[in-house]
């Protein structure tokens, strides 16, 4: 028995899966956001390598690798608004995940500091407009996909705020990690479990399905060893 429906969840993931394939496969115009040349120079000097090095082994990666994060926080969004009862809110709204029949909002980030701290106080007040009026009497959740130290918490969320006293503590308005969320939505406990056993495989279906020239690499014993290394297990 699994939480998910692994057709809606295979639906859902087709186009991350294969916007990252062409994002990490396509060389990126390096110049499009103003590279930093003085960085450049700096960088390059500081490990003894060329810029066309630093080009290839540092930028490149570095900026693909920033496309690939986003893509990753949009699946959580996606695969969690598969299931009855959750609605997908798409990019460009305020909130990431609606369930009326909960009475549930959600904010999705996929690790603990893809916001810093001090600017944590954002998703709080959006929180709060949200369920004071459009979604009043609702529930919202500040998502951390990846927590810190392996932590699980389902807690208040009160960001420290630098332009103001710091929000008073609501018991509507809360901070959680991304398998505590999971459980939440589910029911099921291992249900982020469950859905990190899956993807490899929905990621190889969507590829060889979409790419000619895509090779499928086992990923070894190390898969099971990040998730480990992430997640409090029994």
């Amino acid at each position: 028995m699994t939480a998910f429906d692994r057709t809606k969840v295979k639906e859902v993931l087709l186009e991350p899966i294969v916007s990252t394939f062409n994002i990490r496969n396509k060389e990126p115009d390096i110049f499009k956001n103003t590279l930093d040349c003085f960085g450049a120079v700096l960088d390059a000097k500081v490990l003894s390598i060329s810029l066309d090095d630093w080009v290839s082994k540092v930028e490149i990666p570095r900026t693909t690798q920033k496309s690939l994060q986003n893509n990753v926080g949009i699946i959580h969004q996606k695969v969690l608004g598969t299931l009855d009862g959750w609605r997908d809110m798409e990019t460009g709204e305020v909130v990431d995940l609606v369930s009326m029949d909960r009475k549930v909002i959600a904010e999705i980030k996929n690790k603990h500091n893809t916001t810093k701290g001090n600017h944590k106080i954002v998703p709080y007040f959006d929180l709060h407009e949200l369920i004071t009026n459009e979604y009043e009497g609702f529930t919202g959740y500040y998502v951390e996909i990846l927590p810190k130290s392996k932590k699980t918490y389902d807690k208040e969320f009160t960001p420290s705020n630098n332009k103001g006293p710091n929000p008073p503590a609501n018991p509507l308005i809360r901070q959680i990690d991304g398998r505590s969320f999971y459980a939440l939505v589910t029911g099921e406990e291992d249900a982020l479990d469950q859905f990190y056993e899956m993807f490899p495989e929905i990621v190889d279906e969507v590829l060889k399905e979409n790419f000619e020239d895509y090779k499928s690499v086992d990923l070894g014993v190390r898969q099971l060893e990040f998730f480990n290394e992430i997640f409090e297990t029994d």
